[in-house]
């Protein structure tokens, strides 16, 4: 039975007659093409009939190895299109050059060659089991790499450092093909003597060598060895397992699945047979107009395009594929013989992923489809684990969520149930307290006292515990708007002045700025905060202890509060738990009352209020909390408000991933006033930024259309934008001295992935 190769040639031998055959019918077409292209004094629509004509002629004798015939008429296509596009028609001299090609042409058609050559050379072929490969290198790191990759394609991997062992471990673990470096330390030949040693004891293993040299003496030795090819180091991993797996003649589990679109059935077939020969599974389409049907129908991992065919062109259809999201992941690889470099990028920026030119070395075709497939089918694999691991990692956080909301509930529920039984205990305590009938003792008096004092301080935590409980199940809701500061802080320092008479500590107050300066806050919460941090400074003072309190505006709109105090200062090795909920920073063991919850709740109030909060150590003692809130602005108040009739936001964003997009969409979905537009080239961008004059632009500054600051530069030229606030967004870390904040840079920089929440803050900030 014939091999699959020899089934090939034989069907190619054949096409190839068959070609001949035709070539007087085709010669005839040509020819009443030309006088048509004359007679109609070069009218457009004759001469695209005949170059296209001509064009087909390219391909299809180079397939079939007629180089003189592909190339005179590469030479008379290109005079056609160059007189085609000229609007004054051609010069005398040019329709006579035109037509002496044109005539040579037709002479070498004529000229029929001699019989076709039906030999075919015998084949070596590997068990399609046997996947051992043995890697001979003294490069750690290189081996390691190779390993890893090639067990991943479930390969069985052996390694050698030196080639001086060679002979020996081919003998134990006879492997089916060997990678070979070049060079080790006995000469820059050395891999090649190796295996010449290899071939003198009548072991014919496939090799494949592995290289940084790139020389004429290297692939030549490499040649004479037998080798089956010779690659550069640093490697193309997919190309090398596909050429393994062409030397072991090892097919994949699943066939390849290949479309080929070609308006030239001969070149089809031809190509069509040698992909078969070679165990992938094909289907071809002459109707270019068929492509969609057939895409959804066959479902290929490859298309293989041709670039000129009636009613429809190659760069047409792949246009029309990549509209459909549920075809990007197929590779698009176009066959022509067009040479024009405009064409070529058009090509790549429909979406394509390579561009073969005609006439294809057969061998070349198959070996470019097998690695395309196999970079696609790693890729894919490689989504569907990401897809897994989404999905678990979503799941998971589910169940966090979930359980977090659980114990939050069960906290809430605790803390109401515990309000029972200490409502009781704290009124009859002060019942006792009261002592109407004067019968209690001073013991009895201390001990009422101690129950009191050891009450409240039950009944404060439980409210702290709640309230903690609250933020993280996100029911606790705060009502920010415009306080005034200094009303707060003294009423603050009341509450604060009944619980400090113990210990004497004496609470001042300067408030050197105006008195009506206004934060953007809970007037509630934010006294809760105070009196907090009050409580806190008190406990860790010193008897006699001074705490001082100061407010000051800051350059960025803010208004920061600090509260000084005397007393024994922070342990700077656990300061930055000071935040961090039960955490008492060491204190557990002291007489000092206290859960270490009202600070951490401190924290997350100040949060919620937009704020930011901190601590430190006193150069001379003690320590210093301190927290900044906005200043409130009655002109400007927050922009996001679901209640307020204010025009719409208009947000522009110029992105390319359609995931990134999503995000963002979803992101920005909560806020009704927000309304999204979305560009994912620079051309468009520039034209929807025209229509809705938007008043903030979110920028990929990675567009594989235009960079980031040339769109910038585009953007500005427009008279309503050059005062929009363009937001930088980048897969980069940019480092913060680059970030330029100038009217004519970018407003911000955000580095993929994006804080969302910060985001949100920064576009409510611009506006």
């Amino acid at each position: 039975m014939k091999s699959a190769e020899e089934q090939f040639q034989q069907k190619f031998n054949s096409l190839r007659a068959q070609f001949l055959e035709q070539l007087p019918e085709k010669i005839n077409t040509l020819n009443n093409q030309w006088q048509a292209v004359k007679d109609s004094n070069w009218s457009t629509e004759s001469a695209s009939a005949f170059r296209l004509s001509v064009h087909s002629l390219i391909g299809t004798s180079g397939t079939f190895n007629f180089s003189e015939i592909s190339t005179t008429a590469r030479e008379l296509e290109t005079l056609v299109k160059t007189v085609a596009e000229k609007s004054s028609g051609p010069e005398q001299s040019e329709k006579e050059l035109i037509e002496q090609v044109f005539f040579t042409l037709c002479n070498e058609m004529l000229i029929k060659p001699g019989n076709v050559d039906d030999s075919t050379s015998p084949t070596n072929e590997c068990s399609k089991e046997d996947s051992k490969i043995l890697i001979v290198d003294d490069d750690i790191e290189t081996i390691s790499l190779l390993e890893d990759h090639l067990k991943l394609h479930g390969f069985i991997v052996q390694t050698l450092s030196h080639p001086g062992k060679l002979l020996e471990s081919v003998e134990q673990f006879n492997p089916s093909l060997i990678l070979m470096d070049m060079v080790f330390e006995e000469g820059v030949l050395a891999g090649a003597a190796a295996i010449e040693v290899l071939r003198d004891n009548n072991h014919l293993t496939p090799v494949i060598f592995i290289s940084v040299n790139e020389d004429m003496l290297s692939r030549l030795n490499a040649i004479r060895t037998g080798a089956h090819s010779y690659l550069n180091k640093p490697l193309d991993l997919n190309l090398l397992v596909s050429n393994i797996r062409s030397a072991c003649n090892i097919k994949p589990n699943l066939p390849y699945k290949v479309l080929l679109v070609d308006d030239d059935p001969d070149v089809l077939e031809v190509h069509a047979s040698a992909l078969v020969s070679d165990g992938m599974e094909v289907r071809t389409v002459t109707d270019p107009m068929q492509t969609l049907s057939e895409v959804r129908d066959f479902k290929p991992e490859l298309i293989l395009l041709d670039m000129h065919m009636p009613k429809c062109s190659g760069l047409e259809v792949a246009m029309i594929l990549r509209q459909c999201s549920e075809f990007d992941d197929i590779p698009i690889v176009f066959l022509s013989s067009e040479h024009d470099i405009s064409i070529r990028m058009m090509v790549i920026k429909s979406g394509s992923d390579d561009f073969i030119t005609k006439p294809v070395n057969l061998d070349y075709l198959k070996r470019a489809v097998q690695a395309r497939i196999e970079r696609s089918r790693k890729i894919l694999a490689a989504k569907k684990i990401d897809k897994n691991t989404i999905a678990t990692i979503k799941k998971e956080k589910e169940l966090a969520l979930r359980a977090n909301r659980t114990k939050s509930e069960f906290i809430s529920k605790m803390s109401h149930e515990l309000r029972t039984p200490l409502n009781s205990i704290l009124g009859y305590a002060q019942l006792l307290e009261l002592n109407h009938d004067n019968t209690l003792t001073e013991q009895q008096k201390n001990n009422v006292s101690h129950i009191l004092g050891s009450g409240w301080h039950l009944l404060n935590l439980i409210n702290d515990v709640l309230d903690t409980s609250k933020i993280e199940s996100g029911y606790l809701s705060l009502v920010n708007t415009g306080i005034n500061i200094n009303d707060v802080i003294k009423k603050s320092i009341e509450m604060s002045s009944r619980h400090n008479v113990d210990k004497n500590i004496n609470i001042t107050y300067d408030n050197n700025y105006n008195t009506n300066v206004l934060v953007y806050a809970d007037a509630t919460r934010l006294q809760q905060v105070i009196v907090n941090i009050l409580s806190n400074a008190a406990k860790f003072n010193v008897d006699n202890g001074e705490i001082h309190i100061t407010v000051a505006l800051e350059t960025d709109k803010t208004c920061k509060v600090t509260v000084k105090d005397s007393g024994m200062g922070l342990p700077e090795d656990v300061i930055h738990k000071l935040f961090v909920p039960f955490h008492r920073l060491g204190r557990e063991k002291t007489n000092i009352e206290g859960s270490g919850i009202g600070l951490a709740l401190s924290a997350q109030l100040i949060e919620l209020m937009d704020g930011e909060i901190g601590a430190y150590n006193n150069e001379e003692s003690g320590a210093s909390f301190w927290f900044s809130l906005k200043q409130y602005n009655q002109d400007t108040d927050s922009i996001i408000d679901s209640n307020s009739t204010q025009k719409k936001i208009k947000i522009l964003y110029i992105e390319e991933n359609k995931m990134e997009i999503e995000l963002v969409r979803q992101s920005l979905s909560t806020n009704e006033n927000i309304e999204l537009f979305v560009a994912r080239d620079a051309e468009s961008a520039l034209h929807v930024a025209s229509q809705i004059k938007p008043d903030i632009i979110l920028l990929d500054i990675e567009l594989s259309s235009m960079d980031g600051p040339t769109m910038l530069s585009a953007l500005r030229t427009k008279q309503h934008l050059q005062k929009t606030p363009v937001f930088a967004l980048s897969a980069n870390d940019i480092p913060p001295e680059k970030q330029a904040l100038n009217e004519d840079e970018f407003h911000c920089y955000f580095s993929k992935p994006y804080n969302m929440a910060k985001l949100l803050k920064s576009i409510e900030q611009a506006l």
